[in-house]
Parts: C-alpha cells; sequence; structure tokens
C-alpha cells in the first residue's frame, strides 16, 4: 500500500509581503536551466534558498517537493516525486506508480526510478523543473545514491534544483565539470550591496556579511533564531566549542589546540561541516560566527576575553596574517601593541611596495607613534596627498631621531608636487644627518631633482650611482627604485631600447612572487614597447600591468596603466579601442578626485581626436587640461600638455598660436638634452629633424649582465634582462647541468655529466648531448647547428661554463663579499657581510636533491649563518641585532644558538612574555619539524620568569 500524500509539501511557500526580490540569483538560474543544468543551492539556515525557489518557481511549469525527515523511506520518497512530477506534467503517468510498496529495497527503489525516468522521458515534451527543498532533512546514502541517478540521466527537458543544508553525497564535483550541475552556496547566496539597500537601508555588509536572516530579523531576534533553529541540535559541549572556534575568521587544528583551547576530534568536525555551521577550510559561518564570538566575550569578561584576543593576536602575527591580528589587538584594548607591531614592519612594507596593506594598517591602528607618522607621510606621498603627507611628516619630526628622515621625505612630497627649489632647500637641510639606505633615497631625490630642472644627464649620473651603491649593499627594492628612474630619464632621451631594458632590469630585481617593487614599472615597460613601434606587445604588456594593479586596487596606478593602455591602441591606429581606455580613465579620475590624473587622460583624448580629424574637439579638450591645472603652472609646464598643444594646433592650422609653444618646448629640449623632443617639436614646423643623439655627452652604463642566475631560493635565470620561462628550459636536466657547471670551475666530462644528470640510470651519451642542446639553446636562442657555443664551450674534453662573460651570479657574489669581509675593517665588515646575507634569499636549489646539491646547500647555509653570526658580534644597536638574530632564523630554523640568544635579549630587556612567546615558537618548529622538544638549556632559561 501507498504511503499517503499530503498535498500541502507539493506546493511552494507563499510570498511574504517584504520579500525582496534577488533579481541576480533569478538570472542565475534562468541561466542554468536554459543551459541544460541542473541547480543545487547548498548553504546554512537563513540564506534564502526555499524563498528564493519559491519565487523563481511562480509563473513557471515546476513540479514542488518539500521534504522532511520521513521521506528517508524510499517509498515514501519515490511516492512524492512521482505526484510532484503530476503536478508539474497535466496527464502524466507512469509505471513507477505501481511499483511502489516494493521500493525499499535498493533494487525496487532502482527499478522504480528506471521507470519514472523512462515515462519522462516519453511524456514531457516542454521544458519542466522539479523543485526539491530541504533535501538535508530525510538525506541518507540511499537517498542521496537515488538522487545521483536521476541528475545523471533525468531527461533534458526535466531539471532539478536542489535546496539542503548539506551537500548531498553524489559526484558533485563530476557533475559540475560535465556542465551538468551548478551549486550555489553561501559566498553567491548572500545579499550583496545593493539587496541590501532595498531591505534595510542603514545596514551594511561588514555588520550582516549579507546574510538573509540577519537581516530580516530584528536585532533582538537574532540570538533567538540562532538558538531555536542553527543551533537547535548542536550539544551545550558543540556549543562550547563552536564560539571558541567563532574568535577567529578562520583557523587550523593545531591554532584551535594551542590558542583556543578546543580539540576538535573529527566526529565533531564532520557533524558542524555537515550542518554548514563549519565551513569547508576550517571557518565558522559568518553569520554564526558574529552572535556567537560576541556572546561568548561577553560572557567570558572582559579581563579574560583580552587575553585571550592578545593571544589569538600573537599567533596571528606569527602566522603572517598581520592585518587581522592588528584589528584583534585593537579589539582586545591593546593598541600599543599593535601600534608598536605596525611600525615593525612599516619601512619593509613602504620597500616592498606593499601600500595597499599599510593603509589598511594604520587605518586600524590609529596611532600618532612617530615611526607610523613617518610611514604615513611616505605612504600620502606615494598616494599624491601631498597635504596629508606634509602633516604626517611634521609630526614625526618632532622626535629628534626622525627628523632628518621626516625632512627627506618631506623634499620628495615637495619634489612630486613641483617645488624644485623648496625640495632642494630642505634636502640641503638634513643631507649630512643623513646616512646608511637614506643615502640612497637622496641619491634618488637629487637625480629627480636634476629631471625636473631639465638635466638628464645629471639625473642619469645620480641614478647610476645610486644602482651601484644598491647593488654593492645587496638592497634590491632600492635597485628596482634606481633602474625604475634610469629608465625614465632614458625615455625623455628617446633611448628606448636602454628605458626598455632598465625596466626589465627593475622588475628583476624586485620579489620572485607578488607585486613590483615600484608600481609603475610594467606600465612604463607598456609605454616603452610602444614608443619602439611594438604595439601588440605593448597591449599586451599594458593589459596586463593594468590586471596587476586591479587587482592590489591601486586606482591612480590604474589611471596610468588605462592611458598607456590607450596609447598604445593609438599606435596601432585603434581609435575606438583608445577612446573606451581614456572614457574609463576619466571616470575613474573623477571618481577619486585625482586632478592630474583627469588632465593627462585629457591631454591623450585630444591627442585621439586630433588623430580623428576632429581638431575642435581636440581644443576644447586642451580647455579643460587648463582648467584642471589652473593655479597649478609647475604642472602645466610640463611638456607632455605642452607638446599636445603644439600638435594640435598645427594640425589645426594654427600656426600663429602654435609658435610661442613650440619655441618654448625647443627651448626647454635643448636645454635638457631631450633630444626625442627637439626631433619632435622641429618636425612641426617641417624643419630637417634633430639628428637621433642619446644624450649631450656619453652615458653611463647601465650595468646590466648579460645574465643574472638566482640559485639562492631555487634557480632563476634573466637573460638581458628578462626573466625565463619554464618553457624556454625544455627539461629540468638542462637546469641542472647549469647549476652543476655554475659550480664546477673546472668542467666536467661527458662520462662525468652522465652521473650527475642521470644517477642510476642506464642511458648513453645522446641523452647528454640532448640535455646539452636544451641548455644552449635556452641560453642562445639564436644558436645555430655546429656554431660555437657561447655561454658552454668544449675545452679540452671538459664542458665549462664561461664565466669570462659578463654574468651575475648569486652564489659567486655571497662567496666574493664574505671573501672580502675577512680581510676589511669592522665599519666596511659589516656592510659586506649585510651584502651577503642579501645574496642568501634561501636554501640552495631547493628543487633539486641530488647528493652535490645537498651537500652545497647544507655548505653555503653553515656559511650563512656563521655570517650572521660575525654580523651580530658586530652590531651595537638592540633594533638591529634583533632583526640579524631573526635573519638567521630565516636561514635556519632550528639554530638553537639564535633562539638562545633571543631569548636571552628579551629577559635581560625585562620582556618576559616575549621570552616565552619565543620558546613556543621554537617548541612548534622543533615539534613539527623533528617531533622532538627543543634542547633542554633553552627550557632552563624561563625557569624563575
Amino acid at each position: 500500500m501507498s504511503p499517503p500524500i499530503l498535498r500541502r509539501k507539493l506546493q511552494p511557500p507563499p510570498a511574504w509581503p517584504d520579500l525582496v526580490r534577488r533579481e541576480r540569483l533569478l538570472a542565475r538560474l534562468d541561466e542554468a536551466v536554459a543551459a541544460g543544468q541542473h541547480v543545487a543551492l547548498v548553504a546554512g539556515s537563513g540564506y534564502g534558498k526555499t524563498a528564493l525557489l519559491a519565487d523563481w518557481a511562480r509563473g513557471r511549469a515546476v513540479g514542488w517537493l518539500t521534504l522532511d525527515a520521513e521521506d528517508a523511506d524510499l517509498d515514501a520518497f519515490l511516492g512524492y516525486m512521482i505526484a510532484a512530477c503530476e503536478a508539474a506534467v497535466p496527464g502524466f503517468r507512469t509505471a513507477a506508480s505501481g511499483m511502489l510498496g516494493h521500493a525499499r529495497e535498493r533494487e525496487g527503489a532502482l527499478a522504480a526510478l528506471a521507470a519514472l525516468i523512462a515515462d519522462l522521458d516519453e511524456q514531457v515534451e516542454a521544458p519542466v523543473a522539479l523543485v526539491l527543498d530541504d533535501w538535508h532533512l530525510p538525506a541518507s546514502p540511499s537517498l542521496d545514491a537515488l538522487l545521483g541517478r536521476l541528475l545523471s540521466y533525468l531527461p533534458a527537458t526535466v531539471r532539478v534544483l536542489l535546496a539542503t543544508r548539506q551537500a548531498p553525497e553524489v559526484k558533485l564535483a563530476e557533475l559540475r565539470a560535465k556542465r551538468q550541475l551548478v551549486v550555489l552556496e553561501e559566498a553567491e547566496l548572500a545579499f550583496d550591496a545593493a539587496e541590501l539597500k532595498l531591505l534595510r537601508p542603514d545596514a551594511t555588509l561588514a555588520a550582516t556579511g549579507g546574510w538573509p536572516a540577519g537581516m530580516g530579523l530584528a536585532p533582538d531576534q537574532l540570538d533567538a533564531y540562532l538558538d531555536e533553529v542553527v543551533l537547535a541540535e548542536l550539544s551545550a559541549d558543540d556549543r562550547a566549542v563552536l564560539a571558541r572556534l567563532a574568535l577567529v575568521d578562520t583557523f587550523d587544528l593545531g591554532f584551535a589546540r594551542e590558542v583556543l583551547g578546543v580539540e576538535l576530534a573529527p566526529a565533531a568536525r564532520e557533524g558542524l561541516q555537515r550542518r554548514r555551521l563549519l565551513l569547508p577550510g576550517l571557518a565558522v559561518s559568518p553569520p554564526v560566527r558574529r552572535s556567537l564570538r560576541r556572546r561568548f566575550l561577553a560572557e567570558a569578561g572582559r579581563a579574560e576575553g583580552a587575553a585571550l584576543l592578545e593571544r589569538i593576536a600573537t599567533r596571528q602575527w606569527e602566522d603572517g596574517a598581520v592585518l587581522t591580528a592588528l584589528a584583534t589587538w585593537m579589539e582586545a584594548g591593546a593598541g600599543a601593541i599593535a601600534a608598536s607591531q605596525l611600525a615593525g614592519v612599516a619601512e619593509r612594507w613602504l620597500d616592498e611596495g606593499r601600500l595597499e596593506a599599510l593603509g589598511k594598517g594604520l587605518a586600524l591602528v590609529g596611532s600618532p607613534e612617530p615611526h607610523l607618522e613617518l610611514a604615513k607621510g611616505e605612504l600620502w606621498r606615494r598616494w599624491g596627498d601631498f597635504d596629508q603627507a606634509e602633516r604626517a611628516l611634521l609630526n614625526a619630526a618632532q622626535d629628534p631621531t626622525l627628523a632628518p628622515r621626516a625632512g627627506l621625505r618631506r623634499a620628495l612630497a615637495h619634489a612630486s608636487r613641483g617645488e624644485i627649489e623648496r625640495a632642494k632647500g630642505l634636502l640641503d637641510e638634513v643631507r649630512d644627518h643623513l646616512t646608511g639606505p637614506d643615502a640612497l633615497d637622496v641619491m634618488n631625490l637629487e637625480g629627480g631633482l636634476a629631471l625636473l630642472s631639465g638635466d638628464a644627464a645629471a639625473a642619469i649620473a645620480h641614478y647610476d650611482a645610486a644602482l651601484a651603491l644598491a647593488r654593492s649593499r645587496g638592497a634590491t627594492a632600492a635597485a628596482a627604485r634606481a633602474l625604475h628612474n634610469l629608465g625614465v630619464c632614458y625615455t625623455r632621451l628617446g633611448d628606448y631600447a636602454r628605458a626598455l631594458a632598465s625596466y626589465d632590469a627593475g622588475l628583476a630585481a624586485g620579489p620572485a612572487d607578488g607585486p613590483p617593487v615600484i608600481w609603475m614599472t610594467p606600465i612604463n615597460r607598456a609605454l616603452a614597447l610602444a614608443y619602439l613601434e611594438r604595439p601588440a606587445e605593448a597591449v599586451a604588456a599594458a593589459t596586463a600591468a593594468l590586471d596587476l594593479v586591479r587587482r592590489y586596487q591601486l586606482a591612480r596606478e590604474e589611471g596610468y596603466a588605462l592611458r598607456i593602455l590607450g596609447y598604445a591602441h593609438l599606435r596601432e591606429a585603434r581609435l575606438e579601442a583608445a577612446e573606451e581606455c581614456f572614457e574609463a580613465a576619466e571616470a575613474l579620475a573623477k571618481r577619486t578626485d585625482d586632478r592630474l590624473g583627469l588632465a593627462f587622460t585629457r591631454n591623450f583624448q585630444a591627442e585621439a581626436a586630433s588623430l580623428a580629424g576632429d581638431h575642435a574637439g581636440a581644443l576644447a579638450r586642451l580647455a579643460e587640461v587648463e582648467a584642471v591645472l589652473a593655479g597649478r603652472a609647475e604642472l602645466a609646464g610640463l611638456p607632455e600638455f605642452a607638446h599636445t598643444r603644439a600638435k594640435v594646433l598645427v594640425a589645426a592650422g594654427r600656426l600663429t598660436e602654435a609658435r610661442p609653444v613650440i619655441d618654448a618646448l625647443l627651448e626647454r629640449a635643448r636645454k635638457g638634452g631631450y633630444r626625442k623632443l627637439q626631433q619632435d617639436v622641429e618636425g612641426l614646423l617641417g624643419a630637417a629633424p634633430a639628428p637621433r643623439l642619446r644624450a649631450t655627452g656619453p652615458l653611463p652604463p647601465l650595468n646590466l649582465p648579460d645574465l643574472a642566475i638566482r640559485c639562492f631560493g631555487g634557480l632563476r635565470v634573466w637573460r638581458l634582462g628578462q626573466e625565463m620561462q619554464e618553457k624556454q628550459w625544455q627539461s629540468f636536466r638542462a637546469k641542472l647541468l647549469l647549476a652543476y657547471l655554475l659550480h664546477s670551475p673546472e668542467g666536467a666530462t661527458k662520462d662525468r655529466l652522465m652521473e650527475v644528470l642521470f644517477p642510476n640510470e642506464r642511458t648513453t651519451e645522446a641523452a647528454v648531448n640532448m640535455t646539452l642542446m636544451r641548455l644552449r639553446k635556452a641560453l642562445e636562442p639564436g644558436l645555430d647547428k655546429g656554431q660555437l657555443s657561447r655561454w658552454v664551450p668544449l675545452s679540452a674534453g671538459s664542458y665549462v661554463f664561461n664565466r669570462q662573460a659578463p654574468i651575475q651570479l648569486d652564489t659567486a657574489d655571497f662567496d666574493r663579499a664574505l671573501r672580502a669581509a675577512r680581510q676589511a675593517e669592522p665599519v666596511e665588515e659589516k656592510r659586506l657581510l649585510d651584502a651577503a646575507l642579501a645574496c642568501y634569499r634561501g636554501p640552495f636549489l631547493p628543487e633539486f636533491d641530488q647528493d652535490w646539491v645537498v651537500t652545497l646547500r647544507l655548505r653555503f647555509r653553515d656559511r650563512a649563518l656563521a655570517a650572521a653570526r660575525r654580523r651580530l658580534e658586530l652590531e651595537d644597536d638592540a633594533l638591529i641585532a634583533e632583526e640579524l638574530i631573526h635573519r638567521a632564523l630565516e636561514i635556519d630554523p632550528l639554530a638553537d644558538e639564535f633562539h638562545r640568544e633571543l631569548i636571552l635579549r628579551f629577559i635581560e630587556a625585562e620582556e618576559p612574555q616575549r621570552a616565552r612567546e619565543h620558546y613556543q615558537l621554537c617548541e612548534r618548529r622543533y615539534r613539527d619539524a623533528l617531533g622532538t622538544p627543543p634542547p633542554a638549556d633553552l627550557a632552563a632559561l624561563l625557569e624563575g620568569l
């Protein structure tokens, strides 16, 4: 006998009066069904799954089924499925109806399901949908198995839309890969900002997380909803566990155990994940997290809650979640700790170009601590807000120890806004008080002032000196900055090939992963390619640069990238594409109040209009440029604006107006040695173009090696400033061969190479020959068959690497600096040891495990540790000494002598908490790496604290 059918379960719930139509999600459902895909809504309670499906179902041919726990009975489930199909398809009849009562066994259920699918295939012509709501209530392995067959074999005219709090045990990934299924989870079902405003204009995403239930209920009703609906099935122990886990956004099991005091057993974890209270990746569901976190901290009490939050923040900081740690410290009322920690990394972030992160950190901490004011001033300067930069730097200058650096940065800010004499005056005031890394900034600023004054040759001399000093000190960020500035100079001189090489070298000098040191470098590189008449490459480079700055949400740089991309399109005569870029740049400049960016955009738009023959439109754009720059004479006089004005006036036939503009430009070009600008302007007058001279005198060498090779931290090779890509090697053995020859000055015979490249393998000389050929072709793409190799010649029966050619090898630089340090006086010895440690970016060739590699890896590591030890002996400054110890522990995380030294320093400084925290870090490292505790004497240091 078939179980009775409750007709209410076959009807979608009615719409409530204040329902917000989710047009974005309704369109997603439409698209999926139209494409012949099933849909699964998988999310926790309160995400509006049922309301969304009910809204979508209205006015459509839909069979609705609201499931409950009793539907775990296969006969009951199939009975309701048949009833839902009959409601969706008028006149539908199926042989499966006569099979009910025998479907409790798997074979009977599969037979009935097969009959139902076959009859749907035969009788359904127009598209229909079956909605299965609350699948999680009856969910069982047997029911999930039926669902898997249903999704796989239903005819294309019948689509299933499923709502559940836990993913069914079917092959969701396989169905998604086959484009048969779309899965929408919490992140997509949450309200976006536009939907939020429709429901509660006063609410913010930060406060609600976009959780529909959280916005549909009044605040005083939320806790009750969570207790009665979301958390109702949890035991008291599970609630206590979840409340502690809710203190952090994400965690791992070690963090939960050691910091939160929670031992999350597999069964408990699976239970919480099944209820969607714990999301994949170990994070408590956001809406639940907010409520539980608030209630836990209120019940724990202020002192206990603050102590726990401080412990969490310390671990977050150690794990690299810096901004999260700062926010946690601030919530714990430990603003002084947050300010101190941020001040410790602010300068490094500036060097690494992590401006967005620093800006967020400063906004979180909000402290007037002088070091933070110094960093804030530099941040505002780089973002172009010179008034705020000046205020912050004047605040920093109240600290006498920071006054010279604050003065230098004020000079940089005034130079950035074109106030040359003011910048020179400030530089003169502080120059004699600046040493070390600040000397590099002085050189770069002097170069910038020379460039602004129109003396390109003097600018290049300053930048080249800065580059040489940066390389000697191993200061990669400073070297990248100097190379970028050299590229700007060479661009002004019209030496675009050298400019391109400078930008490429600047990018190579930066970190292997992450953003460039100077955000404008990849953008300017695209401009150099456009000037070199390589428009396709310029478009590709500008597009890549645009994607990069958008990823890091850098509005000012995005405007530059859009303008350069538009200019690259102009060089291809693609006026429509160029105008689209300029329009986007215009909208961005207006939105961010970037007046200089708007002026440059109008300038490009004027050039585009002139090229299209719209001279009146071009002149109108130039009038807008003047309006934007009103009162900024130092900017209005930039040659870019005057050059465009001259070109537009000549093209419009207004030669009388053009003449004074051209004369002023010629004077500036001749005075500064800007031969390319002089050539272009003289061309406007119909005169013979000026000869293509690179400068008024010989230029300093760029110091770019033919090959730059890194072995520390992984093998990377740059050929003429361009990094070689993986596909160019064709084989990992070609890279291994290069590394071996670089570190075997005597060379190697073919038999020896066979042992090195193919250990314990039977092979022939042909395999060695193939590897040699691949290495040579990678380093010398134009090498013809039979032609002598420049880099890997055969000499007296041995293959050697040619060290006489211009190369830069980090292991050689490392050795050279250490040898020189042994003979140097203490001041010079410190500099040389710093240079050696800067070369050591990580373990030697970590991607290879050959015996000779491991031997050298250990040797280099030990020498780097010895250099750090000697450098520490020479250092009197406590802060620098602490940095040196951390540097040594980066080289070898298990170097107990440095752990011991750091703990002792904390104890001597009467900082027992930091001593204990460092011992705990040391303990974790030993346990994770060796499965043993640290040496006993380390623990003994803490006795009595």
